[in-house]
């Protein structure tokens, strides 16, 4: 069956096909605008659904297909992402408590209203255990399945766009120590800090529409936050850092100037695209989605 992958700004989204090739492979790309102002925080409102579930039918007409598995990227506001501590001897019954009290500090809802997702666990010390977890809205949820099988699409993934990052770099990169990627949009900038590849925490920094593409800026953002980081975990402090920005095609010609002013390299992340035309910014999400 044949596989697309979507994701998402607050001033448009994109549908794409990956390439067979390389996993930074893109075959065909669309780009669609809402034809609404909302901010990202509103992004996935019943009338931007709505056209998105429209120019879903739209693509799968255009490539002749009847069916098809999709990967979703959400932006990052769209869940809530938190580290959850409990001891190391926990059994499930506790850990499932000490989950449920400690992402519930962050929703503005009842937990019964979203869905609680562990992704993995890991060793924080001798004693303790750290788990991620993800909370996402039931409704959305069952909003995005119920566009999908109207458009006679299998929903294969649904990912919040820091874990596609982290599928995507992990089969593209190879490099150790920090990685910044940022998302550049008008209303918020996102920034997903990445150590030897694992996925560690997001920085979501407000910026006015016609500031977004500032180089001063966004060398702002990513020096402090590095240095955010190196005090909140010293010994990432001396691992070699780079950064990714991706978001919108005005960034090639910011390259230059944010060069001068980051205390790192910074690079735009490669995508091969197959076929002409608009390339598709957001590739890296939706590509990691596809993973």
């Amino acid at each position: 069956m044949q596989h697309i992958g979507t994701s998402f700004t607050n001033r448009f989204f994109e549908i794409l096909i990956p390439g067979t090739s390389a996993p930074n492979e893109v075959m065909v790309s669309q780009r669609c605008d809402y034809g609404t102002n909302d901010s990202d925080y509103r992004l996935l409102t019943d009338d931007n659904l709505n056209t998105w579930r429209d120019e879903l039918k739209r693509f799968m007409t255009e490539q002749g297909w009847e069916e098809a598995r999709l990967s979703i990227a959400l932006p990052y506001n769209q869940a809530y992402v938190t580290w959850v501590y409990v001891p190391a001897d926990a059994d499930k019954s506790v850990k499932k408590q000490q989950i449920e009290w400690a992402i519930s500090q962050q929703l503005p809802a009842p937990v019964s209203e979203y869905k609680i997702s562990v992704l993995d666990e890991d060793k924080d010390s001798e004693t303790s255990l750290r788990i991620r977890v993800v909370a996402m809205e039931k409704r959305l949820i069952k909003k995005l399945i119920g566009i999908t099988r109207t458009c006679n699409l299998t929903l294969k993934a649904l990912l919040i766009n820091s874990f596609a990052l982290e599928n995507f770099i992990q089969s593209t990169h190879n490099d150790s120590g920090l990685m910044h990627i940022l998302k550049i949009t008008p209303r918020i900038i996102e920034n997903h800090l990445f150590e030897n590849g694992r996925y560690r925490q997001t920085y979501l920094h407000d910026t006015k529409q016609e500031d977004f593409t500032n180089p001063g800026q966004i060398a702002e953002i990513i020096n402090s936050a590095n240095k955010k980081y190196g005090q909140y975990n010293p010994e990432a402090a001396d691992l070699p850092t780079q950064a990714l920005i991706y978001g919108v095609d005005e960034l090639e010609h910011l390259m230059p100037e944010l060069a001068k002013k980051t205390n790192f390299p910074v690079h735009i992340p490669e995508v091969v695209h197959q076929s002409s035309g608009e390339s598709a910014v957001l590739a890296i999400e939706a590509l990691g989605a596809l993973l």
